[in-house]
């Protein structure tokens, strides 16, 4: 791709980014973000800095993905890529902000034979009760532990007894 082309994509989301402060939005459907959804997302947020897509799984998973609302050039088509760097304190924060405060979530690292590394995209799992190998407060990790069953370990998450 040209980078005359490069530079029209770079512009037209910034012009785009303007419209947004820092804080996550909501967007309606009609307004969300032009992109070659495989699988269309249940809801996407929008700030000057982020486009986050949430998705419904199976077996009770939730996934965020989540990328920079800039974009770069690179030598595999089509000839850009959004732009790389999104922090684990930064995905935290995303996380939380739209509305998974309450959940364990986590992000794989795949085989080197199942990468898929083409979009600087980052995916955060959003797990359907606590992880058992998560690091906890002391006194939380022991109530958990106790707990008769996920729904009550949840429960435990949730209330952030």
């Amino acid at each position: 791709m040209s980078n005359p082309v490069i530079k029209a994509i770079r512009r037209t989301m910034e012009l785009e980014s303007r419209k947004y402060t820092d804080l996550l939005v909501e967007l309606p459907e009609d307004q969300w973000p032009k992109l070659p959804w495989i699988k269309k997302p249940d809801k996407v947020f929008r700030s000057r800095r982020y486009i986050v897509q949430v998705f419904r799984e199976d077996k009770g998973l939730v996934r965020i993905s989540v990328n920079r609302a800039e974009v770069e050039p690179c030598p595999d088509p089509p000839g850009w890529r959004f732009r790389d760097g999104i922090s684990w304190d930064q995905l935290q924060e995303i996380k939380n902000a739209v509305g998974f405060e309450n959940h364990d979530a986590v992000e794989i690292y795949p085989s080197k034979f199942d990468e898929v590394n083409v979009a600087n995209m980052r995916h955060v799992w959003v797990c359907p009760g606590p992880v058992w190998f998560a690091w906890r407060n002391p006194e939380r990790q022991k109530k958990i532990v106790l707990a008769r069953n996920m729904h009550e370990a949840g429960r435990i998450l949730k209330e952030g007894q």
